[in-house]
């Protein structure tokens, strides 16, 4: 993320700034959904490592349910879910850039990071 941030800063591309935020929502999403997944699994539940979208939907309604009772707060699910949707709507916003600034410069930015790291 803060090479995307960089690159975009000194190459004045819109669509890497765009990015890099989306990155940096989804990765706090993440981060907070996982905190959600490890809370569930102290109070006994069975969290699986690929878990299903019905099985989590269960869990995190499970979690509202128990959070007020075990001293949580409810906030992490909702920031995870807030996160979630912020990171969504700057990912799909990147098409709706000008052409110039689109799919094509991620493309270049990505091949280029990653003949960086082959070396």
């Amino acid at each position: 993320m803060c090479v995307c941030l960089i690159l975009g800063w000194f190459m004045r591309q819109k669509a890497i700034i765009v990015f890099a935020v989306a990155m940096f929502f989804g990765g706090v999403a993440n981060c907070l959904a996982c905190r959600v997944l490890d809370r569930m699994e102290e109070a006994g539940y069975e969290v699986g490592y690929w878990c299903w979208s019905t099985k989590d939907l269960k869990l995190y309604s499970e979690y509202l349910r128990i959070a007020p009772n075990k001293g949580w707060s409810r906030l992490t699910l909702s920031g995870a879910l807030l996160c979630f949707l912020l990171a969504a709507v700057f990912l799909f916003s990147i098409r709706s850039l000008p052409e110039t600034y689109s799919v094509e410069v991620l493309t270049r930015l990505s091949s280029t990071i990653l003949s960086g790291i082959a070396v």
